[in-house]
């Protein structure tokens, strides 16, 4: 089993509707005024390079950075 970290930055809530997302490992530096969001995936070896595969495990998310 393969554990990640992922980080998402939310930004101004006026664009969330009209926004896709996109979580990273190693996230760019966060924009002034994110909020930067972490949570843990455990992904089996047998599928980690799969193509739309499901992951058994996803931790709750956490708070990591706050800029506001």
């Amino acid at each position: 089993m393969a554990k990640f970290t992922f980080y998402l930055d939310i930004f101004d809530a006026k664009y969330q509707e009209k926004t896709g997302f996109m979580a990273h490992t190693h996230p760019p530096k966060k924009g002034n005024g994110n909020k930067r969001w972490a949570f843990d995936v455990t992904i089996p070896d047998d599928v980690i390079h799969e193509v739309d595969a499901h992951a058994p495990e996803v931790s709750r998310p956490r708070l990591v950075g706050d800029d506001a």
